[in-house]
């Protein structure tokens, strides 16, 4: 790494510990959350979310912000369809607080919030939130995978979990899903899996962040499954065809 990008990323891990400090971890999210929606276009790895008004979605369905973390993307998902309704799912106590603050705090009416996770299976969930230079990253909250150390620094939790389609069956029967978003850190196949039925009777657009291992791999051939999607990326502000394979690609847009 390049000296001068290693001493950005020490000042900023820095700045972060000590308003984590100043200010209490939870309100330090809360203004964190509302510094990231008043800059959200302007931030390269996220600004993609904007080409979501470009994809037709059906009026009054609704959308899922899967992994809504603490609500930058709700705030905007709600702004961008004002005729849908948006569920947030958040499995981790302290995301999902500053969530529903959020959410209080804009005013979004047409969004309501769970305090769960969504996979493949429905039982708990084994989640971290990491710990980086004492620098607690809501961010990077995960499901724990073999790969994870038995060391490996941070907060955990056990969360409630569930299969969409059996989730959606029981509270949503009559209801339809327009579109889904997931940022799920590397869990995106494993909700997908939990989802075929919803994504074969409802057809929803899908957009996600994708890492360019076996989840990636296994995520493509789920929505080749689910039917004729077609997958694009945002380029030059405009939503063009995408190639799976790209290592330089991490945000997919899967559209039928």
């Amino acid at each position: 790494m390049p000296l001068a990008i290693f001493g950005a990323a020490v000042l900023k891990n820095l700045i972060q510990y000590l308003l984590q400090r100043l200010l209490g971890f939870e309100n330090y999210l809360f203004w964190f959350c509302r510094f990231k929606v008043a800059t959200l276009r302007s931030d390269v790895h996220e600004k993609h979310i904007f080409r979501l008004p470009d994809i037709p979605t059906e009026e009054g369905a609704y959308l899922l912000d899967i992994g809504a973390n603490i609500g930058i993307i709700s705030v905007h998902l709600a702004r961008m369809f004002p005729k849908n309704h948006i569920l947030a799912f958040e499995p981790v106590p302290e995301n999902y607080r500053v969530l529903c603050r959020i959410v209080k705090h804009y005013g979004l009416t047409n969004v309501t919030t769970y305090n769960l996770g969504l996979s493949d299976s429905n039982g708990t969930l084994d989640m971290l939130m990491p710990i980086q230079g004492k620098v607690r990253k809501q961010g990077l909250s995960h499901v724990l995978s073999p790969q994870d150390s038995a060391q490996s620094n941070g907060t955990q939790y056990k969360v409630d979990a569930f299969r969409l389609d059996d989730w959606w069956a029981k509270h949503f029967p009559l209801a339809r899903i327009a579109g889904m978003k997931l940022d799920v850190e590397n869990h995106e196949s494993a909700v997908l899996r939990g989802a075929e039925k919803s994504l074969l009777a409802f057809r929803p657009w899908v957009v996600t962040e994708l890492w360019d291992n076996q989840n990636r791999t296994e995520t493509h051939q789920l929505m080749k499954k689910a039917g004729d999607y077609t997958c694009k990326v945002n380029r030059n502000e405009a939503l063009v065809a995408a190639d799976i394979n790209d290592p330089t690609e991490q945000n997919f847009f899967f559209i039928p």
